[in-house]
């Protein structure tokens, strides 16, 4: 019983400022929305508070808000200035059916919003004057819940309104509502307690079409004016009663304050007009098709004028008959009869033009662009492409699935600069910038610092430990004179590339499992106490370096193989000749002659620092949570987050960040290569 008094003097505390929750604000507020659904607010604040007090106030309002919402910067104060008796606030909110705990906002295309069964019956009960609902509060950082009756005082009927002001017919209403176009949304406000506000204007990007609310009124075309109402309201808490004889717990609810609030209940359907960002975007893709049919006339043109000028320049060199030059041969007199018939032919013609009207030719002149298209259609480039159009057809298929799955699925980076829903998808969901990358990089987490920290180091660790001695065990395999000894050593160290990482997974657990686990055994033989592997996170970078060097050793052996089986045998001769043995034909003949393939194994071993085998790391260490203070990687961090339905965006950003940063290094490491007189790859 102490406890529970206790617990209702602490409630009853909290709900003091509900009767003062927003009872500074004063006069008439002012916002303006957004195509993108967000919005700016400006509103007078009564307080005989310094600037100081009322500013720390204030923030402490909003963070219970945005504490609330679910993140920290739904809800910005962006300016706070004197005023007469108090202060004026400049508020800036995020998409507004994301912003809580001031009451509720709801903002879709019309027909997306009606399509929920829960927000038709909203509107079928403001039509039949039921305001009823609750709503979880915050006063100052601290939570209340507030719940209006359903019918009660100061409730009406809310029923939409054309822009004339004329009623209509809820059911009618909505079933028009269902039907509506893509450019038509709604906008939901329910405001449970507005304190002494005496009005609220808000203007929409667009032309207002219905309205309504308990006390509405349309202020131009795209303009509403809402008032509230004062009606009847409690303050109702849950909390856990005392465990009964069974020792079950129950739920219990008090009504603490029961007293008249202000409320702002209304909704408003408007026709989006074209957005700023869809203004742009036309005129960017007209600026890009105009500007390219523009490149291509000039094109073709300057082309057409070239081959002109080449056409009158080998015209007047062959009217210019050298004194030297040789009779012509027989076969060139048909050739040369004809040039003359054609010139003769060519001269009349010229004649006749003359005898014609003013400003008339017989012959009309091609245009420059028309003959520029003539020249590039009968260019070698073009009868090249009409020659191998059967090849070309064939790779269409290939260069097709490259675009849908390598290029195409690039357009979902998007989600980086998103607060993204799968509800909503790419088209829905909120534009946020570069907020992921503040939260990943700017401000990191415990979590993404380590998932970091581990790719890189157990990445350096591997490179470090596997391409020497893959190198080594390569260098050590070609010296073995027998080839069916050499065949067999390489066909073993290979098998293990065939064996994928689930396979290996499971041969790890029987290998370190601390019950029966091979490893554990051996260790008990050894009078040495066993080990619980998926329990000590310090030993994992050994031992995940050590089964990708078994598992990878086969496939770089046989790389290292195939370059030196290149090497021209009468080198090592040569090195045999000039005294040379064994180890000296390796360091003077095999590996100079395998230098472009062990810079080019060491450039992609350097690029993949930040990238990561998540598969093999969820495989060996059963995604053990107590590992991830060693095994928790860039891979698994991104895996997890989006089978666990979390941050999107985070993950998105981070996987932007891991290919940026690996691009880099293959572009520096390979720069680096080149220095050394190898090829590398670009």
């Amino acid at each position: 019983m102490r406890k529970k008094a206790i617990f209702f003097i602490l409630t009853a505390l909290l709900a003091i400022p509900l009767a003062l929750c927003f009872s500074g604000w004063t006069g008439s507020g002012e916002a303006t929305l957004d195509h993108s659904g967000k919005a700016t607010a400006e509103l007078t604040v009564e307080s005989e508070e310094d600037i100081a007090d009322f500013t720390e106030r204030l923030n402490r309002i909003v963070g219970g808000y945005n504490d609330n919402s679910g993140d920290d910067d739904f809800i910005k104060v962006t300016s706070v200035n004197a005023a007469t008796g108090g202060y004026r606030v400049g508020l800036k909110f995020r998409r507004i059916d994301k912003v809580k705990a001031m009451g509720d906002f709801g903002w879709n295309s019309l027909s997306t919003y009606v399509s929920y069964a829960d927000n038709r019956k909203v509107l079928e009960n403001f039509s039949d004057g039921n305001w009823g609902g609750t709503w979880s509060v915050y006063y100052e950082g601290k939570a209340g819940s507030v719940q209006l009756a359903r019918r009660g005082d100061g409730q009406t009927q809310i029923s939409p309104r054309d822009i004339n002001g004329n009623e209509q017919e809820i059911n009618t209403f909505l079933d028009a509502a269902a039907q509506a176009k893509d450019a038509d949304k709604m906008f939901m406000c329910r405001l449970v307690d507005v304190g002494n506000v005496t009005s609220l204007k808000i203007t929409f990007p667009g032309t207002i079409r219905y309205y309504a609310g308990n006390s509405a009124a349309v202020v131009g075309k795209d303009t509403i004016e809402l008032k509230p109402s004062e009606v009847q309201a409690q303050m109702v808490v849950r909390y856990k009663m005392a465990a009964d004889e069974n020792g079950e717990e129950s739920l219990a609810e008090e009504i603490l304050v029961n007293e008249p609030i202000n409320a702002i209940m209304g909704y408003v359907v408007y026709e989006q007009s074209l957005s700023p960002s869809a203004i742009a975007g036309i005129v960017i893709l007209s600026v890009i098709v105009v500007g390219g049919i523009a490149a291509l006339a000039v094109y073709f043109t300057m082309r057409g004028k070239k081959v002109k000028a080449a056409a009158a320049q080998a015209s007047a060199s062959d009217g210019v008959v050298p004194q030297s030059s040789p009779a012509p041969q027989a076969e060139n007199i048909t050739d040369a009869g004809c040039a003359l018939t054609e010139n003769v032919s060519h001269m009349q013609d010229e004649a006749a033009g003359r005898k014609g009207k003013k400003g008339e030719t017989a012959v009309k002149e091609r245009s420059d662009i028309r003959t520029g298209i003539e020249s590039a259609l009968q260019s070698k480039t073009f009868k090249n492409i009409v020659k191998c159009r059967w090849l070309y057809l064939i790779i269409l298929p290939a260069v097709v699935l490259i675009f849908l799955f390598c290029y195409l699925p690039m357009a979902g980076i998007v989600i980086a600069f998103q607060d993204f829903n799968l509800l909503e998808g790419f088209s829905g969901s909120e534009w946020v910038g570069f907020k992921a990358f503040e939260l990943v990089f700017v401000n990191p987490s415990t979590a993404n610092y380590m998932a970091v920290r581990n790719t890189i180091y157990i990445a350096v660790i591997r490179i470090a430990s596997n391409f020497p001695v893959i190198l080594i065990f390569a260098l050590l395999l070609h010296e073995i004179s027998n080839r069916k000894a050499r065949s067999a050593v390489q066909a073993i160290s290979y098998i293990p590339a065939f064996i994928s990482w689930i396979a290996v997974g499971g041969l790890a657990n029987n290998l370190f499992t601390q019950d029966g686990g091979a490893l554990n055994k051996i260790l008990a033989t050894l009078g040495l106490p066993e080990v619980s592997w998926y329990n000590e996170p310090d030993y994992w970078w050994a031992i995940l370096s050590v089964s990708s060097l078994w598992k990878g050793m086969g496939w770089g052996t046989l790389i290292y193989m195939s370059a030196m089986g290149a090497i021209n045998s009468e080198l090592y001769d040569a090195c045999l000749i000039d005294g040379g043995g064994r180890f000296r034909q390796m360091t003077t003949v095999t590996i100079p002659g395998i230098s472009n393939v062990i810079m080019l194994q060491l450039l992609l071993d350097v690029a993949s620092i930040v990238r990561d085998d998540a598969d093999q790391i969820m495989a060996m260490t059963n995604s053990s949570p107590a590992l991830d203070r060693t095994t928790a990687v860039i891979g698994t961090t991104l895996i997890s987050t989006i089978t666990g339905g979390g941050n999107y965006a985070s993950a998105t950003a981070l996987g932007i960040v891991q290919g940026l940063v690996g691009l880099v290094l293959v572009l520096v490491m390979n720069s680096i290569v080149k220095k050394t007189e190898c090829e590398g790859l670009l």
